[in-house]
């Protein structure tokens, strides 16, 4: 079974959209999946967008976070939660095409262990298409291992590679830098991002997600003591699928 993690922070727009494009994506693979969906905290009406999608399709797992903990923190919890022999992590707002997944899922199938989504092009904007490259660029000169440019969270760890990353102490998380820490045969597969489908991005150089530059997620590329934050409480809804 392949298991999708997807977190969600006000997604309204979308959410039919983007289960209708993960159900034709898995489709494609003709193998056995779930969904997991976790509601980080919205404040629109995307958690019962996701109970009405759980309640009509039985492999759709909703996690509903106490708060907003953000971005890297709900992956967690996600991933945490999947039950699959792969894991596959993208995010929400349909800016990476559910396509990828049965690219992802080929290289798995005959043999890597962890496979990563680098981006042939992107959409940011503004100061976010400058300022990002460059810090990613200053952590592949810090990080004492090799984390790929024009790669974010999308990708697929095999079952080994997932448990590895659960078992990971750290609790402010960057996952990219931990997906490269713990190892594991890997391959990378190509991809276009595109334009939000609708909305606003979520995070911004004010609040950008957890980077190997903050010191509380440091640990996630050196292995460094990092911050801690509390264990995360999170309510997992009653469901249908038999890995709930």
């Amino acid at each position: 079974m392949i298991s999708i993690v997807v977190p969600i922070f006000n997604e309204e727009a979308v959410i039919d959209q983007l289960h209708r494009e993960i159900v034709a994506a898995m489709e494609a693979t003709s193998l056995p999946w779930e969904v997991v969906y976790i509601n980080d905290g919205t404040t629109d009406s995307s958690l019962d967008l996701l109970l009405q999608r759980q309640r009509s399709d039985p492999r759709v797992v909703v996690a509903d976070l106490s708060r907003n903990w953000g971005h890297q923190p709900a992956l967690t919890a996600g991933l945490s939660l999947a039950r699959g022999d792969a894991v596959v992590l993208m995010d929400g707002d349909l800016q990476d095409p559910r396509s990828v997944i049965p690219e992802l899922v080929a290289a798995w199938r005959v043999g890597a262990e962890v496979v990563i989504a680098e981006r042939r092009r992107h959409f940011d904007s503004g100061i976010r298409q400058v300022l990002f490259p460059l810090l990613y660029r200053l952590l592949g000169l810090l990080s004492d291992f090799q984390i790929p440019l024009n790669t974010g969270i999308v990708g697929l760890l095999d079952r080994r590679a997932a448990d590895a990353v659960n078992l990971l102490a750290e609790t402010n998380r960057y996952l990219p830098g931990l997906r490269a820490w713990v190892g594991f045969r890997t391959s990378v597969v190509f991809y276009d991002r595109v334009s939000r489908a609708a909305g606003k991005p979520k995070q911004s150089m004010l609040r950008p997600p957890a980077m190997p530059w903050t010191p509380s997620s440091a640990s996630a590329t050196s292995r460094s003591a990092s911050a801690s934050l509390p264990d995360l409480p999170w309510q997992r809804l009653p469901c249908l699928t038999a890995s709930c």
